[in-house]
């Protein structure tokens, strides 16, 4: 689903109408000779318009919280004020207001008052201190899903917790979860969405040579996020409960010379969740003995933490041709990882994945991190360019591990009641990378640079060891060599080209502690990397400019016997890009880009008796993205401006057990590959400003924005058994898919 989620990116980028007064933004009146002196003077400004949109869509207004059907309002201001440069004096004041938009029907558990809202005051004298306040709010509104679970956990009306509500297919009174395969299952419909409110100060003082400063942050992030949790029916989606504050602070010195700049620094942070956990009772029982009549499933949320870091940066001239710069930061993080008490129910009844009386040592866990990197660049002849770095990346754990009691297809069963227990290690590593470069110009036109970069890591940890049969691996130490050329080249006239290649091998130590077929990390595995970049503009004229950039990367992975993970990759991209001015009033522009992302992933299953890795499952992920754009200025008062974007996105499935037979004996021989999934997103705006007075502007613009996904997984579909049961529920998700046009103006006052 890479690419799927790719496209989805750009898409939301690109395709949302940008606020009126981003987009009023864009243009720019200062060059305008129809501007009075009056008007070039007037530096206070106010924005007040409308906004229309005719369709409601969360994905479509994600980011910008223009996610419903109706009318909104647009405001924005910019007020300075300050004294007379003649007088002397050197106080001033700005206040700014941006994105001050109301839409009344806002989608999600959040506040909708202005959900992109941005607020600053600053005062201050020039050359000597600045204060400044602000106000920042972001909103995100995910997708709308059908869940029996509210974020208080409460179940839907018709549902009874531990499995009080059910029966089976043919309307027999019991607790089994066959009697939704042809009844429905009571549901609340939730969007899910968080708004992050910002607040706070900061400010700096110039004494010298030394500039003080100080800031505080504060912020609030609430709402619910899209996620799942084992219960009656496998995963079940329910919406998770946000509710965090993080604070701020830091204090920093900088001092500055002509030779020297250096740079002190202490940070804290502190992180608290006020919800620890999401509690959800079972509605109905996973088998016929009712054991399970009592249970309830408890989704540990993030823990709260706080960290303490100090950090200092150095650069010095040498000489004029000589700099070298160092930097580094400590720290130390905390967190409170207490894991809530699952239930009271006993040990007998649990089930796979679950875990019950989590240890003491839980409690309280500690780390201590350090960083940093010195550099020394340096032009010894002419035409030579020389750069030597080393860096250092390090986490000392300084707590006890995290015991859980539960249990899981891995973990030993210290008793027949599914009582396995195992620990999770809490990982050190020390990583370090030494690299050389040296550039020269072989030619005038042509400069040839290499490299060489070392790259080391140590791990005194895996991933959890469990009792009984320990099963688990790890890369205890790795270390990587990366050679890398790039040549320069302008020879042609009006054309400047460059191509780099690096080659990476990355070998490691295994810390194995079985002999079982199991997946391994794709970023401790030993690998071989090749990388590739091209870059070439040409400008043949003052009106024509044309790019071309690509880039290619291709990684295989090595593996010990038996182990799978990702077995290869490659990405590339590739496209031209082109700007044309034919006039001085006219400016267009245009791209295309290729993208391409394949993954080569094996796995454990039952096939891997028969042919030594088990599965093996291909995915290809393919993006085209093209566009243009074009701005007019048709008069001294009047601009004009057309932008359409297009993106089509494909993942095609391929998947192959590893057995190649005529006659299918088992289950796993009976492979299908999923359907393809493809997206595709048009965005077409139309935006211009006309100037009816020196210091009026009227701004309006359309936008139409389509995005068509016909990914399988979305819906409302518990997946049966052919024997009529319901094995499992999916997350409920509805269709992305919309189609959008939207309208605004507005009026800008400078006075």
């Amino acid at each position: 689903m890479i690419k799927q989620s790719s496209l989805r990116v750009m898409a939301l980028a690109s395709v949302c109408l940008a606020p009126m007064v981003a987009a009023a933004q864009d243009f720019d009146l200062s060059g305008d000779s129809s501007t009075s002196a009056t008007a070039q003077n007037l530096h206070n400004e106010i924005d007040v318009g409308v906004r229309y949109q005719d369709h409601t869509s969360p994905l479509f207004g994600r980011y910008t919280g223009n996610d419903s059907k109706g009318f909104g309002s647009l405001g924005g201001f910019h007020l300075q004020a300050g004294d007379d440069p003649k007088s002397g004096n050197t106080l001033f004041f700005e206040a700014d207001g941006r994105n001050l938009d109301f839409q009344p029907n806002h989608l999600g558990p959040n506040n909708a008052l202005a959900p992109e809202s941005e607020l600053n005051v600053s005062a201050g004298q020039q050359g000597t201190w600045k204060a400044n306040a602000f106000y920042d709010a972001i909103t995100y509104t995910g997708q709308t899903f059908q869940s029996p679970y509210n974020s208080a956990g409460n179940l839907a009306p018709g549902l009874v917790k531990f499995g009080g509500y059910g029966g089976t297919s043919t309307g027999a009174t019991g607790n089994s979860l066959a009697y939704y395969a042809d009844h429905s299952l009571p549901m609340f419909t939730e969007t899910a969405g968080t708004r992050r409110d910002i607040g706070g100060a900061d400010g700096k003082y110039i004494i010298g040579g030394w500039v003080i400063s100080t800031g505080l942050r504060h912020e609030h992030k609430e709402g619910t996020v899209l996620q799942t949790i084992f219960g009656s029916a496998e995963g079940t989606a329910f919406p998770q409960p946000v509710d965090y504050d993080t604070n701020q602070y830091n204090v920093q010195g900088e001092y500055n010379s002509e030779r020297l700049q250096v740079t002190a620094r202490y940070d804290y942070s502190k992180f608290t969740d006020n919800t620890s956990s999401f509690a959800a009772p079972y509605f109905t029982n996973s088998d016929s003995s009712g054991d399970k009549a009592q249970f309830t499933s408890i989704y540990s949320l993030p823990p709260s933490n706080d960290a303490h870091y100090v950090s200092g940066m150095m650069g010095y001239s040498i000489t004029p041709s000589t700099q070298a710069n160092a930097d580094f930061r400590y720290g130390i993080e905390s967190s409170n990882v207490s894991l809530p008490a699952i239930t009271g129910t006993p040990s007998s009844q649990l089930g796979y994945y679950m875990m019950l009386n989590p240890s003491s040592d839980t409690t309280h866990q500690m780390a201590r991190v350090y960083n940093g990197d010195v550099s020394i660049t340096s032009r010894p002849i002419p035409k030579l360019d020389l750069k030597a770095s080393w860096g250092i990346d390090g986490r000392q754990v300084g707590s006890n591990p995290v015991s859980l009691y539960g249990a899981g297809y891995f973990e030993a069963e210290t008793n027949s009641n599914y009582g396995g227990h195992y620990v999770t290690k809490n990982q050190s590593w020390t990583k370090q990378k030494a690299a050389l470069e040296a550039g020269y110009r072989v030619l005038p036109s042509t400069k040839v640079t290499v490299g060489y970069a070392y790259d080391d890591a140590r791990r005194d940890a895996g991933d959890s060891i469990t009792t009984g049969a320990p099963v688990g691996y790890w890369v205890g130490h790795n270390s990587e060599n990366t050679a890398s050329v790039k040549v320069s080249n302008n020879s042609i006239a009006q054309v400047h080209s460059s191509v780099g290649y690096e080659h990476a091998v990355r070998t490691g130590n295994y810390e194995y502690t079985t002999t079982a077929p199991e997946s391994g990390a794709f970023y401790q595995t030993p690998r071989t990397a090749d990388r590739l970049k091209l870059r070439t503009d040409y400008m043949p004229t003052q009106q024509w400019t044309v790019g071309v950039n690509g880039k290619w990367e291709e990684n295989h992975y090595h593996y010990l016997s038996g182990q799978t993970g990702t077995n290869r990759d490659h990405n590339a991209s590739i496209g031209p890009d082109v700007t044309y001015s034919p006039t001085k009033s006219v400016d267009l522009h245009g791209f295309y880009t290729y993208e391409q992302i394949y993954y080569d992933n094996r796995g454990n299953g039952a096939a891997s008796s028969l042919n030594g890795y088990g599965w093996d499952a291909n995915t290809t992920d393919s993006i085209h993205t093209a566009g243009v754009s074009g701005t007019w200025k048709a008069t001294d008062r009047l601009k004009l401006g057309v932008d359409y974007t297009f993106s089509y996105g494909d993942i095609g499935y391929n998947l192959f057990d590893g057995i190649t037979s005529t006659v299918t004996t088992a289950s796993y021989q009976n492979v299908q590959n999923v359907p393809n999934v493809s997206s595709s997103m048009h965005s077409f705006k139309m935006h211009g400003e006309y100037q009816l007075a020196s210091n009026i502007s009227l701004l309006a613009g359309y936008g139409f924005d389509m995005y068509k996904d016909n990914d399988w997984s979305y819906g409302w579909n518990p997946v049966l058994l052919s024997s009529g049961t319901v094995s499992s529920l999916t997350s409920g998700e509805s269709q992305s898919s919309y189609r959008v046009h939207s309208f605004y103006t507005s009026m800008r006052v400078k006075f």
